[in-house]
């Protein structure tokens, strides 16, 4: 092998290794939301009533009895898909159904954020964090979803 065949290969090798180890953030490609939760919670999986559950204010504690804090993202598209896949629901639904928790005082508002990578920190940091994001870094615990 020459010299450039040499610096192609282990620059190929350093890049594999780091998006096996989680140095680098690693992305689907299609664009589906992955369930990520703090990594001191106990649960490595979900059913998708208990995640339903989970982001309609129902469920709001952890198997162990810690409190549950789900934040929802700004952007639409992941946000939207979300919904549809795990939750059953339209954006209008989803959103009707918080404006009458809120107004009956029987809830408050979703925490909100920008995008995958402030939900990324705020999981890593909130015990008891649950989120959709379309990444994963080695900060946070990806959960399966049964």
């Amino acid at each position: 092998m020459d010299r450039k065949s040499i610096l192609l290969f282990a620059s190929f090798m350093v890049l594999s290794l780091a998006l096996h180890t989680g140095v680098l953030n690693a992305s689907t490609d299609t664009g589906e939301p992955i369930i990520i939760a703090n990594p001191k919670v106990a649960a490595t999986s979900l059913t998708r009533d208990e995640l339903k559950n989970i982001f309609l204010g129902i469920k709001t504690k952890w198997g162990d009895g810690n409190p549950i804090t789900f934040v929802i993202l700004k952007d639409k598209t992941i946000h939207n898909t979300f919904l549809e896949k795990y939750i059953d629901y339209t954006p209008s639904k989803f959103s009707k159904y918080w404006r009458g928790l809120i107004f009956s005082g029987k809830g408050s508002c979703p925490r909100t954020l920008n995008d995958t990578n402030e939900a990324l920190q705020f999981v890593a940091e909130t015990d008891g964090a649950i989120a959709y994001v379309l990444s994963v870094n080695e900060n946070v615990k990806p959960i399966k979803i049964k």
